[in-house]
């Protein structure tokens, strides 16, 4: 039994690839890109800026990271190939089909057929399997024929193969072909030669031609493995080259890194080095839909995108972070972590989960029948490894049954058994005691190394986690817990005390206390950043001799206690020191101290959105292990993943009264080539009874899957540009008449920008405000003006000439009657200077006065003619 074993692992060795791989990875199906669409999705390429083309049935599917639109081609056909040229024309082979996408008037992409430029012989030809653009021409390669059109004179020239071709290739600006029944082909100065000694492809399939260190080509096969050519001579690379047979290649790709990826039938893809090792396997057990790939095609980020029988998976090849869930087989809150003989197991809410190894090549973790509790902790002791779990401890050897030279693999027995019924969300091994030290529900416990109770606590129950020796006081063990304050249980040969301190010794309200062992020293977790604890030999020292005998004046106490030359007020309950830096979290947020830049460092973790952190887990070799509420992390140093990339945001639609679109997203200049920017024909003038407008706008960035988030302003309406948000569109109703421009932008995971994009467009002014309406308006006023004018000056004289009679009569009839007045003026004078002769012949003379009185005068100044007052005079003799 063991031989059959031992035969068919070392049979698969070279099957066995790393593990622990297990990069992000997104799926998308016609539950995205159209239920009514082919799943098959048979190419991709990505154009300047950003925006991804997928071949499948019929057309090309368009996607900008937000919204998928398609382009029809061919009806019953399939887009097989693609290509864009340096200009950012996207190539489109199709059956008996050739052509490219183009913007027409209203920015919608087009297919526009070059077919037609075909003289009607050379128009037989199939499906075309292969398009390759270079800097002067673009190839589309079918098995009839390679058609080459001359980007400079729009010129078609058409090749035959001898019998037939079979798939071609581009390799460091050559193109080469494999033809049937002839071999590997070359087209040299527009004339295809054959390439000697490579008969060996007469009968069999090449997936790929690269140029290696060595000057030599390297040619991959789907059934013969892998040559190198170099001046005719031909030479096999064994023996690895040979277990690829098996896999099914269809194709390949160089990556920018160096490696190559290989695309197979029915094993997802294989990276390889030059040689034929096999470095890296991603297939469905990774997370992609469908282990078969029809194509790969690398964006612009690094991003493998791999076309499937049933969809799309894109691979964040370079990130740096692995994720392990449900689809790796862990289920559950990850709450403990550890490797041990060669395995990595995993505690959870769920029970124990063991990286199997498989011998078929899928790093899958196993659930352990035996252990189904809540698992809490780990601890290696002697080569065992010892289980904190709800239902108490279990320990197990997990023997390798054997290992391999052949790789690092190794098949195991395990065996579980419990060895405490006890509760424990704790366990802790001191070798200078020689005793198990468990806490949990129950109390805690000290157990000798046969696991017989040494001693139990009393009426101590909490939610304990982590347990860590003071160096300095190798005696004091401290045990954290939630809300029951921190615990420290002394350890002797025979007694073992135990204290308890809360907030009345400097914890913080909620007594969430946790120990953590950092730079051989222990210091403590809270919600409201870190603390150190003052022993009692350093408080008894400040003390009066009269106080050091008395124990309530000198117990320890906790303060705050700084991390580097920071203070943190957010909760931190992780630390994990590394050679060159010191990973921690905060508020569940993850980050590094790093001791070269002297800076803290979180942007390769801004993507994570796993939930609660709850454990960190170092590994030798640096890999850095996360649990967390939603499942397993790992991280490893990766020096190719790009936290920064020029990206660019785009206005997708720009439509009015939400219903009618004016533009459909993509700019083109006068060669029809897109563009990025907006030009002036599309500068549209839209009419006052349509200013409802609606733009569409996303940000194609594959990096990492988080909707980037955006902010906009449309100039001439807005004051400040909007706040950030993932909405993608915005719609501005009742807009004035007047020139708008409208910016956005857009923000990545890790705060990064985009360029602007941006749209300019003319709401024209109601009829009633325009132009030719004011100039209506300045001359019906004219003439307004001038018929009241003549209307107003014929009322006047016709009411000049009416006055003027009345005056006639008016002065007639004053003169008539100042002809009475003056009669009667003269009549009533005469009558007035008659009464004044009266008066003055009544009155007494003025001589006869002063011959009485000579020192007198009379003053008599009547008002009118005749005064109304007498003055009298009399001589009058008294007896």
């Amino acid at each position: 039994m063991r031989l059959l074993l031992l035969t068919i692992f070392l049979s698969c060795g070279y099957l066995i690839l790393a593990q622990d791989y297990y990069p992000p990875i997104v799926n998308y199906s016609t539950q995205q890109y159209g239920k009514e669409r082919n799943p098959e999705i048979l190419s991709s390429v990505q154009d300047q800026r950003g925006v991804m083309y997928f071949g499948t049935g019929n057309g090309v599917l368009e996607f900008d990271g937000q919204q998928w639109d398609f382009i029809t081609v061919q009806t019953g056909a399939y887009v097989r190939a693609m290509a864009i040229d340096s200009s950012g024309v996207v190539y489109v082979g199709g059956s008996g089909e050739i052509g490219y996408l183009k913007p027409d008037a209203s920015g919608k992409m087009i297919f526009q057929s070059l077919s037609s430029k075909l003289a009607e012989e050379d128009l037989f030809f199939f499906d075309v399997w292969k398009i390759h653009a270079t800097e002067t021409a673009v190839f589309f390669q079918s098995y009839e024929s390679l058609i080459k059109y001359d980007l400079a004179t729009e010129k078609l020239t058409v090749f035959y193969p001898e019998n037939s071709f079979h798939l071609s290739f581009i390799c460091e600006g050559d193109l080469y072909l494999r033809s049937r029944q002839v071999g590997i082909q070359k087209l040299e100065d527009d004339q295809i030669v054959t390439l000697a000694g490579t008969e060996v492809f007469q009968e069999y399939g090449l997936f790929g031609v690269f140029e290696t260190a060595d000057d030599s080509l390297l040619f991959i096969s789907q059934e013969i493995g892998l040559w190198k050519w170099k001046n005719g001579a031909m030479r096999q690379l064994l023996p690895q080259s040979t277990v690829l047979n098996s896999f099914g290649i269809i194709g390949s790709l160089r990556l920018s890194e160096g490696s190559i990826a290989l695309a197979t039938l029915t094993n997802g893809i294989l990276i390889i080095d030059e040689n034929g090792k096999i470095l890296k396997r991603i297939d469905r057990s990774k997370g992609m839909r469908s282990n078969e790939v029809k194509s790969i095609f690398e964006d612009r980020d690094q991003n493998l995108w791999l076309t499937l029988g049933n969809g799309i998976s894109k691979v964040n090849y370079h990130s740096p972070l692995s994720y392990f869930n449900e689809k790796s087989g862990i289920e559950g809150n990850v709450e403990a972590v550890i490797r041990f003989n060669g395995r990595l197991y995993v505690g959870t809410s769920f029970g124990l989960f063991v990286q199997t190894n498989s011998i078929f090549g899928s790093a899958e973790f196993e659930s352990v029948a035996e252990i189904r509790n809540q698992v809490w902790d780990f601890c290696i002791v002697e080569n065992a490894l010892y289980i904190a779990t709800s239902a108490g401890v279990y320990r197990t050897t997990a023997s390798p049954f054997f290992a391999t030279q052949v790789s690092s693999q190794s098949l195991f027995f395990d065996d579980y058994s419990r060895v405490s019924p006890h509760n424990s969300n704790v366990i802790y091994f001191s070798k200078a005691h020689n005793v198990f030290v468990t806490a949990g529900s129950e109390g805690i416990f000290v157990f000798d190394k046969s696991f017989n109770k040494i001693w139990q606590s009393e009426n101590i129950s909490a939610r304990f986690f982590s347990a860590e020796i003071d160096a300095a006081h190798p005696n004091d063990l401290w045990i954290g817990s939630v809300g029951g304050g921190v615990f420290r249980l002394k350890l002797g040969q025979s007694e073992f005390v135990i204290d308890q301190y809360s907030s009345m010794d400097g914890l913080n309200d909620d007594q969430l206390g946790k120990p953590i062992r950092y730079k051989d020293n222990v210091i403590f977790g809270s919600s409201q950043g870190l603390l150190s604890f003052i022993h009692e030999d350093e408080m008894v020292k400040d003390l009066d001799d009269s106080l050091k005998n008395d124990p309530a004046y000198y117990r320890g106490m906790f303060q705050g206690e700084p991390f580097y030359d920071s203070v943190f007020s957010a909760q931190i309950l992780l630390l994990q020191e590394d050679k060159d830096r010191t990973w921690f979290c905060a508020d569940d947020k993850i980050g590094f101290f790093d001791f070269e830049s002297q800076s803290f460092i979180n942007k390769p973790f801004w993507g994570i959105n796993y939930g609660r952190v709850n454990e960190f887990y170092l590994e030798d070799n640096g890999v850095f292990w996360i649990g967390c509420a939603d499942g397993l992390i790992r991280y490893e140093k990766n020096d190719q993943k790009r936290y920064k990339s020029t990206f660019y945001s785009l206005i997708r639609e720009f439509s009015i009264n939400r219903d009618s679109i004016v533009f459909s997203g993509a700019f083109a200049n006068d060669s029809g080539v897109v563009q990025r920017n907006q030009n002036d024909k599309y500068k549209y003038e839209i009419s006052y009874g349509f200013n409802d407008v609606y733009f569409r706008f996303s940000a194609p960035y594959f990096e990492d899957e988080h909707t980037p988030e955006f902010s906009f302003i449309l100039e001439g309406h807005d004051e400040d540009w909007s706040e950030w948000g993932v909405k993608n569109d915005a719609n501005f109703t009742n807009l004035h008449e007047g020139e708008y421009t409208f910016r956005v932008k857009a923000r990545n995971i890790y705060g990064h920008i985009s360029e602007e994009a941006t749209f300019s467009f003319t709401i024209l002014p109601p009829w009633y405000r325009t132009t030719w309406a004011y100039i209506m308006y300045v001359v019906a006023f004219i003439i307004i003006f001038f018929i009241g004018v003549k209307l107003s000056s014929a009322r006047l004289k016709r009411q000049n000439q009416w006055l003027e009679g009345v005056v006639e009569e008016r002065t007639r009839e004053i003169k008539d009657k100042n002809e009475v007045l003056e009669h009667q003026k003269k009549e009533i004078s005469d009558s007035i200077n008659y009464a004044k002769r009266i008066q003055l012949a009544i009155l007494p003379l003025e001589d006869e006065m002063k011959k009485w009185m000579p020192d007198s005068f009379v003053l008599f100044r009547p008002k009118d003619v005749v005064s109304g007052d007498f003055y009298w005079f009399q001589e009058k003799i008294i007896s």
